[in-house]
């Protein structure tokens, strides 16, 4: 069924396998291709003045509805914080009556249910005043999800919402790190700068060779092959979907007592779990590549979160807190066999009552 596949993938076998993009960040450590590792090394380097301040130039130039710019001078010395109230970079002005949100979507992570109204929500609440919110994807302009909110939060964001992706055109690689790169006389920041450009280009890219794929073009003009891979990828790419359906059925034919059902069409969710007078919840975010299992309470905070996690120690399988929730990851798919095995541990672990 699939075999004109075959004649594909010989040409594409290397295609992987260039160290064009070879940065230190990879070699000193196996988080480098981690959302949360690239928001750390955002938050050092925009602690420095002149990054700080392409940045914000860049933020000017990108600024719509017309808005007043921001002034460099305004936040010169203010403190750059990493998962500050869980937003993922947080800049200060000088004198902290002001900030700028940074959602860093560098891996193309999913948005949480209003996710970014919270953010500026709870800033405004302590008397902050949020100039922007930056929305920043790897490489495309991908707007964040705001269907959640009602029309006036939504206005309230989208007034303050800036888009710009990591790397590629008009990108804050090309706009804020080759500007630093070009200006900077600190030859400890310009190597820094280098790294961190080259890391960019490494997780964006994937390492890609991308001188040799002439005779993968030839390939894909004969047999009818190109329309075949087209079908492929997107059959490919509604697996999530077909994967969701399939274990929603396995769950509920278990008559567990849990409500069962579908936030999307890729994540499944086990509902009604009560502990202590609180409803707990899991989402079953289903991904070509992997899983992503996450706990949230409804109607609570982080605190019952964290109730539960002290009450039931090692038993608590989410053991990475990562975009704001406690989780984890399966990273094959096509592992029938594991993947209920993990449902039903779940199931065991978090009864209904």
């Amino acid at each position: 069924m699939l075999n004109f596949l075959n004649s594909l993938i010989v040409p594409v076998l290397h295609y992987k396998e260039s160290d064009q993009y070879n940065s230190i960040f990879k070699e000193i450590s196996e988080n480098y291709c981690y959302e949360n590792f690239h928001s750390d090394i955002l938050a050092y380097y925009l602690k420095r003045p002149i990054v700080k301040k392409y940045f914000i130039d860049w933020l000017n130039h990108r600024t719509v509805n017309n808005k007043s710019p921001i002034l460099f001078e305004d936040y010169q010395f203010g403190e750059v914080f990493r998962e500050r109230g869980r937003i993922d970079l947080l800049i200060f002005s000088n004198d902290k009556n002001s900030a700028i949100i940074v959602e860093n979507k560098s891996n193309d992570a999913s948005d949480q249910a209003r996710q970014i109204f919270r953010y500026f929500y709870s800033l405004e609440k302590q008397g902050i005043s949020v100039d922007r919110i930056f929305y920043l994807n790897k490489n495309s302009n991908k707007l964040p999800e705001l269907a959640d909110l009602n029309d006036e939060e939504r206005k309230q964001i989208k007034e303050k919402t800036v888009v710009g992706q990591l790397v590629g055109h008009n990108s804050f690689t090309e706009k804020v790190i080759n500007q630093v790169l070009i200006d900077s006389n600190d030859i400890r920041l310009s190597a820094i700068s280098q790294e961190i450009r080259d890391l960019f280009y490494s997780v964006t890219y994937g390492e890609i060779n991308m001188e040799d794929l002439s005779s993968f073009v030839t390939e894909l003009k004969q047999n009818d092959n190109l329309s075949n891979l087209k079908k492929a990828i997107q059959a490919y790419q509604d697996l999530p979907v077909y994967f969701t359906e399939v274990y929603k059925n396995y769950i509920m034919k278990k008559e567990t007592g849990h409500k069962i059902f579908l936030h999307k069409p890729n994540c499944l969710v086990i509902d009604h779990i009560f502990r202590f007078d609180k409803q707990f919840a899991i989402d079953i975010w289903f991904y070509p590549e992997k899983l992503d299992f996450s706990i949230l309470c409804r109607g609570g905070n982080d605190s019952d979160i964290e109730n539960l996690r002290s009450e039931m120690g090692s038993r608590f399988p989410f053991k990475e807190f990562s975009y704001g929730r406690y989780r984890f990851f399966y990273d094959d798919p096509f592992n029938d066999e594991a993947i209920k095995k993990i449902l039903d541990e779940l199931l065991n672990q978090f009864k209904k009552a």
